[in-house]
């Protein structure tokens, strides 16, 4: 049976009339779904972000057709008499306290909204039991000038406030406070990877885990108000865990980054190979991270392996020594970046996603394909002349060695640079180009090479060469005299010679050896070693192969139409690396009747 409110029996019948009357029912039904859609409303404005515009015009809507819809019921009922004259006055008060607790829901609504905005609205997180402290209320990430930010101070006010520019620490609160240089990096390593990602339970751990890192105490996750804190929040339990992780994965992975890298020498026309390493403050590599590298012309990016290390290679074209640079511009950020409130009262907030770079380079040493070539002064030498030359050294690059050494003699033009080495110099050398060979004097007649080596080192390979020959010729000297106890004046038929010496041989070798006979002459004085007054008959000729004293043999005139002045000249023949020579015109014999 329906329960009627507790009217006079002449008003039952009236209430139950007026209750159904076609002009009061539909009022109170648009009252009823007015304040229905209102709690839709408020409904739907729970999903969005915190602190957003959208959610303050959502939780402003619904306050207000909550509000609205409750007094149109109410009036309707009093409009239509639907409430005992009785209580009419107690009706009035009810409606004039719920259009009350309406204006004073609106106002709270757009003032906490406000408020939570200007103080860095909620962007990623759950709401948690409200306080005073800047702890409270919410655990997860906030948005300040568009940046995604973390409150690092709980213990201030949960107050509203503009912010500085951002500035960059190392260490939160210096060297003799807490956290500690290692705590903060930690702390920044979890803001860097973690911070910026649009995830309720991410942004929760990520509060609860800077909390634990840069404030400490009861603040740690296993601890009071850190545990309470992730108890309040939705997920929890997964609250906890990604939390946990964070704060392993950074204890490994935290900076500052020491950074490292290298090359391997490459002869031109090969290719390098090109190792960039990054690794955590506790000596971890980083693994994933994109690092471009740079060398003559080419950038191609490759990623670390689990090592941290980067590896690419580059083609080499020119020898001597190129700098190779490498940067890694995605490496999670060891530094705090921190902006103060400029209400005092309010936390500093920490910023999240930041991402820094560090950069490396390293010598990259081409070794050119050398060469060197010598050039003779001349070909051929006479003992006591230089063996001059040039040497010319190319693609060569850094300082190197050069030795150059004659080889010789040797008998035959078929030689090489092998032993006997005759002389040998060194010097260094930091240039190509073309160099004198040392000025060194052969002291015999052979044949005789330049050797030149060059040395290789990282930029450039070893080369040597062997010149040609040079054919270094001794002088010789004839020198003639009249036999001793030999008349100069012989009568026609009397034979008269020629003693010969022979000098300046350093060496065996077949020569000949020809006195020559001119004359007749009238008077001495005119006595000339003329071809015009060459007795040819009367030649003498002798082998030698070395130095000494020869007789020619005697000749003899044999008319006495021929008698005269006669005078003799000899000459030795030319060998390969012996010259000959011509003596003097002289011993005259006086041939009589």
């Amino acid at each position: 049976m329906r329960n009627t409110p507790d009217l006079p029996g002449e008003d039952r019948s009236l209430f139950a009339e007026r209750l159904t009357t076609p002009a009061g029912l539909p009022w109170i039904l648009a009252g009823a779904a007015l304040a229905a859609v209102g709690v839709g409303v408020l409904s739907g404005a729970r999903h969005l972000d915190a602190g957003s515009s959208a959610e303050v015009v959502l939780l402003l809507a619904s306050t207000v057709l909550i509000g609205v819809g409750q007094g149109l019921v109410l009036l309707v009922l009093l409009r239509w008499g639907l409430v005992s004259r009785r209580h009419r006055w107690t009706s009035i008060l009810l409606v004039t306290v719920t259009v009350a607790l309406t204006l004073a829901l609106v106002t709270e609504g757009i003032r906490a909204a406000s408020a939570e905005a200007a103080a860095g609205g909620a962007w990623a997180g759950y709401r948690i039991k409200a306080g005073k402290q800047a702890d409270s209320a919410w655990i997860g990430g906030r948005k300040v000038g568009g940046q995604r930010v973390y409150r690092i101070e709980p213990t201030k006010r949960n107050v509203k406030s503009g912010y500085g520019e951002p500035a960059t620490v190392a260490d939160l609160n210096g060297a003799k406070a807490k956290p500690s240089a290692r705590r903060t990096s930690v702390a920044a390593c979890v803001l860097a990877t973690y911070g910026a990602r649009k995830d309720n339970i991410q942004a929760a751990a990520v509060d609860a885990t800077t909390y634990h890192l840069l404030k400490g105490g009861k603040w740690r996750i296993t601890k009071a108000r850190g545990a309470q804190r992730i108890r309040q929040a939705g997920s929890s339990k997964y609250v906890r865990s990604y939390a946990k992780t964070m704060l392993a994965n950074c204890g490994r992975l935290a900076g500052p980054y020491p950074v490292s890298m290298s090359s391997t020498t490459a002869p031109v026309g090969s290719a390098t190979k090109v190792v960039f390493t990054i690794k955590s403050a506790t000596g971890h590599g980083l693994a994933n991270v994109p690092v471009t590298f740079s060398y003559g012309g080419s950038s191609p990016v490759a990623y670390t392996d689990s090592s941290g290390t980067a590896t690419t290679y580059f083609n080499v074209t020119t020898a001597g020594v190129t700098r190779a640079t490498a940067r890694a511009d995605r490496v999670p950020e060891w530094r705090l970046t921190v902006r103060s409130p400029k209400n005092k009262r309010a936390s500093k907030v920490a910023v999240a996603g930041r991402l820094a770079a560090v950069e490396a380079s390293t010598p990259v040493r081409a070794s050119g394909a050398q060469t060197v070539v010598v050039a003779n002064g001349s070909a051929t030498l006479r003992v006591g002349q230089p063996l001059a030359g040039t040497y010319t050294v190319d693609g060569g690059s850094g300082t190197r060695t050069v030795a150059r050494s004659a080889y010789g003699p040797f008998d035959t033009s078929a030689t090489n640079c092998n032993a006997p080495r005759a002389y040998t110099s060194s010097t260094s050398m930091s240039s190509n180009g073309r160099f004198a060979l040392p000025s060194w004097l052969p002291p015999k007649s052979g044949y005789y090479r330049w050797g030149v080596a060059v040395t290789g080192n990282e930029l450039s390979t070893a080369a040597s060469t062997c010149g040609a020959s040079v054919r270094v010729i001794k002088q010789a000297a004839v020198a003639q005299d009249r036999p001793a106890g030999r008349s100069r004046t012989v009568k026609v038929g009397q034979g008269f010679d020629v003693d010969v010496v022979v000098s300046g041989f350093d060496r065996a070798e077949g020569h000949s050896l020809v006195s020559r006979l001119y004359g007749p002459f009238v008077n001495k004085d005119n006595a000339r070693c003329v071809e015009s007054k060459r007795v040819a008959s009367k030649n003498q000729t002798r082998n030698v192969s070395g130095n000494g004293k020869v007789n020619m043999g005697n000749a003899a005139i044999s008319s006495s139409a021929n008698t005269g002045w006669y005078v003799w000249q000899t000459t030795l023949s030319t060998g390969d690396l012996v010259a000959g020579a011509t003596s003097a015109c002289g011993v005259l014999y006086e041939v009589v009747r």
